[in-house]
């Protein structure tokens, strides 16, 4: 890996040994060359690939073997599915039963069910007026109508093109050739093709980079 400071190389290493290095808005290089067929997921430790039955770390280190369907990184670790089971980590049933979409969370797991949306088994949200839904640090983002809204109160309005996803300091939304933090601060500039949560900032792709844009918090 390769961490960015000011468009200047300013070192390689491990994601251990680069992230206490980075500052808010560097950028440490996950993957150059080789995206297109490689499917990951976000992890705390770097970001994880899928080898047929095995997770592995981007260090090479083996987090799982066996079958899973979804997968998602946590601030813990990971969380796979199996049958009706969330397991953390491979191994913790965090979850059991019936979804129609789950994602990670840092106290454990979302689901959204019959018109709920569960977190740990409590209901925090009821109702069928979302298209789409994240975890945001406030709670549960959710993208009505072109609208995204956190606890009843608009954040920013998306146009027909636009991609968004969490950030540790809200959402960050592509618009254009920019990558917009609240719908206010630019944190990346320049050509992009998706955007993933990371539980230190956002990884965006483009080319055939995945790159970190780094938010410490204070």
């Amino acid at each position: 890996m390769e961490l960015i400071c000011a468009e200047e190389t300013a070192g390689k290493g491990s994601f251990e040994e680069l992230l206490p290095k980075a500052r808010t808005g560097d950028r440490i290089v996950f993957v150059e060359g080789g995206v297109d067929n490689m499917e990951w997921r976000w992890h705390p430790r770097g970001f994880m690939i899928r080898h047929g039955d095995h997770i592995l770390l981007s260090n090479g280190e083996t987090l799982f073997v066996g079958e899973w369907g979804n997968w998602e990184g946590h601030d813990e670790g990971f969380v796979i599915e199996q049958g009706d089971k969330l397991l953390l980590n491979g191994r913790q049933v965090i979850y059991q039963g019936k979804w129609t979409c789950w994602h990670s969370h840092p106290e454990g797991v979302a689901v959204e069910r019959d018109g709920q949306i569960l977190l740990n088994s409590q209901v925090l949200f009821e109702g069928s007026f979302w298209n789409d839904w994240d975890v945001h640090r406030q709670g549960i983002v959710f993208d009505q109508d072109l609208k995204l809204v956190v606890n009843s109160v608009e954040i920013c309005q998306l146009g027909f093109k636009d991609i968004w996803t969490t950030h540790p300091m809200g959402v960050a939304v592509g618009r254009g050739l920019r990558v917009l933090l609240n719908d206010r601060q630019v944190i990346f500039d320049g050509i992009f093709s998706s955007l993933h949560p990371h539980k230190y900032g956002i990884v965006v792709e483009h080319g055939d980079r995945l790159e970190l844009i780094v938010h410490k918090e204070a």
